[in-house]
């Protein structure tokens, strides 16, 4: 609710941290928190657990579109992304809807989403959102990503254990032109996995990601004992996506929620097994 009153009535309104532009002149909402994308990331959770825990389909309704709408004032992609994967897994991966359903939900929601556009038309093909965010400029994290992969070659074992190095320094500052982000002040390379490739090198990168990946593929098998292990298999999609243009690694608020609900599939599984 925050946030839908920082779009729509005050964008100061109990703002803490980023005020960064959205569309036109709106701010990207981030709520309580310090950026949007903490706000979008616990809302996206919120969902998840409302999906497995409220039973009435009236408050369950009513709380995912409250939620959703938090996430869509963010403006941030990658919660978009994730927000329409964790609920295209839950209908289809877990209470099998049918396709056909699905398809003509999408087609009325992108024919709404056309008209409302058309009357903004001008104000979105204006606004940072588009102009820096969706398109790909020069200092895009494609940039980030070729750095990594040309420099870790000198040190693949161990990385470069930090971003106060002068090969981060001087590839940044060629890329963005920004000295704050070529000194570690502002900004990160904006991915979990490359973080951890440039950062503890390429064992660690490896290690990492096949901790990610395979902590999905145990919960989507365990999903079938029990349904509270929806939870940790939702919330182990949105790490995994979410780690490939930000660095979930290294924000300590997802990864902590990440580890509380692996956690969580972990102890429904030893109570599983003391009851057998």
């Amino acid at each position: 609710m925050v946030s839908l009153v920082q779009l729509s009535v005050d964008p100061y309104f109990l703002r803490i941290g980023d005020n960064r532009l959205a569309v036109g002149t709106l701010l990207r909402a981030n709520g309580i928190f310090s950026a949007e994308y903490f706000n979008s990331y616990y809302l996206i959770i919120a969902i998840v657990w409302t999906l497995i825990i409220v039973k009435s389909n009236q408050w369950k309704i009513s709380l995912i579109t409250l939620y959703s709408l938090g996430v869509l004032s963010s403006f941030q992609r990658m919660s978009w992304l994730i927000l329409i994967l964790i609920l295209l897994t839950y209908t289809v991966y877990i209470k099998k809807v049918d396709i056909g359903k699905l398809l003509l939900a999408g087609l009325s929601f992108v024919v709404i989403l056309l008209s409302v556009s058309l009357f903004y038309y001008q104000d979105i093909m204006n606004s940072s959102l588009v102009k820096e965010r969706l398109s790909e400029p020069i200092n895009s994290r494609e940039g980030y990503y070729t750095m990594v992969l040309d420099n870790i070659g000198k040190k693949p074992v161990f990385g470069y254990g930090n971003l106060e190095n002068e090969v981060y320094y001087v590839n940044l500052l060629r890329i963005t032109g920004d000295r704050d982000r070529a000194t570690a002040t502002t900004g990160d390379l904006h991915s979990g996995y490359f973080g951890a490739l440039f950062l503890y090198g390429i064992p660690a990168a490896v290690f990492f990601t096949l901790f990610v990946v395979l902590s999905v593929l145990y919960y989507s098998k365990s999903v079938k004992e029990d349904m509270y292990f929806i939870l940790p298999f939702l919330v182990s999609i949105l790490y995994m996506i979410g780690n490939l243009t930000n660095t979930f690694l290294f924000l300590k608020y997802i990864s902590l929620l990440f580890a509380i609900h692996i956690g969580i599939g972990k102890g429904i599984n030893r109570i599983k097994e003391q009851a057998f």
